[in-house]
């Protein structure tokens, strides 16, 4: 059968108990930047500052013709903010696009394995200049940071490559946000950077206790942090069937946390029958970012079209 699982630890957690992060704001400071698009880069970049809870270590790495990181090591929230405040007013836009020497710079400060290291990545173009300029590469570099690093990445503008920046999210567990040049760039930010600023369980694991049950296909396949005031999401396909507990695991900052749930998986039943092309949905969109990042293969395209003419969903190998 087919499950879908929404998930909220209690309120007291969520509430009181945020993790401390590691935080790297990456800024696209390219000649393409000038005018209206530098000053909603400032913007953006001070209300994150400003938006760092007090136990974030963080800093700022700007790019065009290439990298530079702003401090030498990550620093904290509290005793540097003003003088990240200060920086962002000086920055100006000139030069080319660097995005896979950004993306380097921001992944390689020295971080400890119980912080949670987040990228937030704004630009408003294409590469076109440094090691790389080939989106597949750049993925790959992405693809390496997978588990280390959450990557949220921010467009503005017209002439963002969207595919790049939203499968860079999407292969670090992140989230993509775009905004139009004449949009106001503080409601924007604001509501892209509360899904990120308040984690509050991270490296999530999902387990059925007991053999009753076997879960399979789960979707999304790594589970994401959750934060504050959200649920996860979850789906997938099981064997089995009966009434079983099952356990999320995760953590916060360096404590381990369990949380235990009960839940009926029938051996037969038409009541929820919604859940499986729901599922059919996030496998083909799963599918297709593998295509996507890795290329086509016989094996990925077949299942594509399979999964599309069983369930009736168009994607880019069938018509509707």
């Amino acid at each position: 059968g087919y499950f879908m699982m929404l998930v909220s630890p209690d309120s007291e957690l969520q509430n009181k108990r945020i993790v401390e992060r590691d935080v790297v704001f990456v800024i696209d400071v390219s000649g393409s930047m000038a005018g209206e698009k530098i000053k909603q880069a400032r913007s953006a970049l001070k209300y994150c500052v400003n938006s760092l809870n007090d136990g974030d270590r963080f800093n700022i790495v700007t790019f065009s013709s290439f990298a530079e990181a702003w401090k030498k090591e990550l620093v904290g929230a509290v005793a540097e903010r003003k003088a990240a405040l200060a920086f962002a007013d000086t920055l100006l836009a000139q030069g080319g696009t660097d995005i896979a020497g950004a993306l380097d710079a921001a992944i390689s400060f020295p971080r400890t394995s119980n912080r949670p290291y987040y990228v937030m990545f704004m630009t408003d173009g294409k590469p076109t200049l440094g090691e790389t300029t080939d989106p597949k590469k750049i993925l790959q570099k992405a693809e390496k940071a997978k588990g280390d690093v959450r990557l949220f990445t921010w467009g503005v503008g017209y002439d963002v490559d969207t595919q790049l920046l939203d499968a860079m999210a999407e292969t670090c567990g992140g989230v993509s946000e775009y905004v139009r040049p004449e949009e106001d760039i503080e409601a924007k930010v604001s509501a892209f950077y509360a899904k990120a600023s308040r984690p509050v369980l991270t490296g999530l694991e999902l387990a059925v206790i007991g053999d009753k049950v076997q879960l399979a296909n789960l979707m999304p396949r790594a589970i994401p942090d959750l934060y504050a005031g959200g649920q996860l999401v979850l789906m997938g396909r099981y064997t089995g069937s009966g009434d079983v507990a099952l356990r999320l695991t995760g953590r916060v900052n360096e404590a381990a946390q369990t949380f235990t749930y009960e839940g009926g998986f029938p051996a037969e039943g038409r009541k929820h029958a919604f859940i499986e092309p729901l599922w059919a949905k996030r496998r083909i969109g799963s599918l297709l970012d593998q295509i996507r990042l890795h290329g086509e293969t016989k094996e990925l395209v077949d299942d594509v079209i399979r999964l599309s003419k069983e369930y009736g969903i168009q994607t880019p190998y069938t018509s509707y």
